[in-house]
């Protein structure tokens, strides 16, 4: 009988070393027969480190003297495996014991396309972190089901496709990563799971939810929960500059002033919260760095094979996601019908 497919589990880690103690005991329980656990070490700590490659002798760890970030710190990891099938996983996550098992099987079908887990909160099992994800035409991405009771959800029973998979746990193909050329170092953290699930998307390359397959994730452990500057900044960062990579022209002039009015209700929103000038420097940031957003958007537009009414039709309509808090009816009315409208033209 031949030996399965070798699955290499990429973990990036940057000066957190509580929850990864929990991540590799629980993988050290994988049942599936064939992996390699890779760990980047952003910015290292030479003694942390010594005491995990004491503990954890089938890791491969890397350390680094910098901080690549998660973005470039997966693709660093990337490069050093060797398996067939890539898993980028969190670093605050755990593992059911038979989790790989259903996404390789999935995999072995159809390997250009990306897959993840059912993700629950680490905190509590009966609560979803991720259904998949979705984002609107207005570039809002956020994640289906997140913080909400698993009995006010619907389970998928079977595969299901959604617009992308949750970057605490991506599975796919070598070689679908190579053709992509990884995750977009400029994200930094943040959209770079939204960028990858659209960039494929645009390729033809589908996203899924696979229900047979579970595994937990500390929402907010490295990051925390709430909408912190430095959080907001990078999610509206990588908001406009995942619209000026992907769209086509026709579909950025079409989308030009309905984006331009959202821009401005954003900032008029965020002004009683103190957090207006955290936006207009994002979107100043997305400006300085116009040069390089242009060079990485002629790959994606050069290299792909489906036109943005095939993208459009799994984006959402509304915001679901709890980061952005409570967002009045009208408000949240008025993007659905703009949403609509916009799904149609393009």
């Amino acid at each position: 009988m031949s030996r399965p497919p070798l699955v290499s589990i990429i973990i990036v880690n940057y000066k957190d070393y509580t929850y990864i103690y929990q991540c590799l005991n629980s993988l050290a329980r994988t049942t599936y027969p064939n992996i390699e656990i890779i760990v980047v070490d952003n910015d290292s700590d030479a003694a942390m480190l010594t005491k995990l490659k004491d503990e954890y002798r089938q890791v491969n760890f890397f350390p680094l003297k910098e901080n690549l970030n998660y973005a470039e710190g997966n693709n660093y990891g990337i490069k050093k495996s060797k398996g067939d099938f890539i898993v980028l996983l969190n670093n605050d996550t755990t593992v059911q014991s038979n989790w790989i098992e259903p996404l390789v099987k999935e995999a072995l079908i159809n390997p250009k396309s990306f897959y993840q887990p059912i993700i629950c909160s680490l905190d509590n099992p009966d609560i979803i972190f991720s259904l998949g994800g979705t984002v609107n035409p207005l570039g809002i991405a956020f994640l289906i089901g997140t913080e909400k009771h698993i009995s006010q959800v619907h389970l998928p029973k079977e595969k299901t496709e959604v617009f992308y998979c949750a970057g605490a746990c991506v599975f796919t193909s070598r070689e679908i990563l190579n053709e992509l050329g990884g995750l977009d170092s400029n994200y930094w953290t943040f959209y770079e799971d939204v960028n990858l699930g659209w960039k494929g998307r645009l390729r033809g390359y589908h996203s899924f939810i696979v229900p047979d397959s579970t595994i937990y994730h500390k929402w907010g452990g490295t990051h925390g929960r709430k909408l912190s500057q430095k959080k907001l900044y990078l999610l509206e960062r990588g908001r406009v500059s995942s619209i000026l990579r992907n769209f086509s022209i026709r579909s950025i002039v079409i989308l030009s002033l309905p984006i331009s009015v959202f821009e401005l209700v954003v900032i008029f929103y965020l002004i009683p919260k103190h957090m207006a000038s955290v936006k207009i420097r994002a979107s100043l940031d997305v400006l300085r760095n116009l040069k390089l957003i242009i060079k990485e958007r002629k790959k994606i537009q050069m290299s792909r094979t489906k036109d943005d009414a095939f993208v459009s039709r799994r984006m959402s309509l509304s915001i679901e996601h709890p980061l952005v808090g409570r967002i009045p009816s009208m408000f949240q009315g008025l993007l659905i019908q703009i949403s609509k409208i916009l799904i149609h033209i393009l």
